[in-house]
């Protein structure tokens, strides 16, 4: 299994109660969306295919992550 997330960079959120009330904080990698897909094995090779999934966000930058799971028998 292939996991992918899109995190968002430069992410702005008002806070309205508690101790930092009225501050705006300023948040990293943040994942703003996942998906996963199956991979298949062929000689040694591994190969998976999946659309990216779709952000809609203020980030000022984003950065794509990718990690395998491998199922132990």
């Amino acid at each position: 299994m292939i996991n992918i997330a899109i995190l968002g960079m430069d992410l702005r959120s008002r806070v309205r109660a508690g101790e930092n009330a009225g501050r705006t904080l300023t948040h990293d990698f943040v994942a703003l969306a996942t998906a996963a897909a199956p991979m298949t094995a062929d000689e040694g090779r591994f190969a998976a295919s999946t659309p990216l999934p779709e952000v809609a966000s203020g980030a000022g930058r984003h950065a794509l992550v990718t990690w395998d799971a491998v199922a132990e028998a």
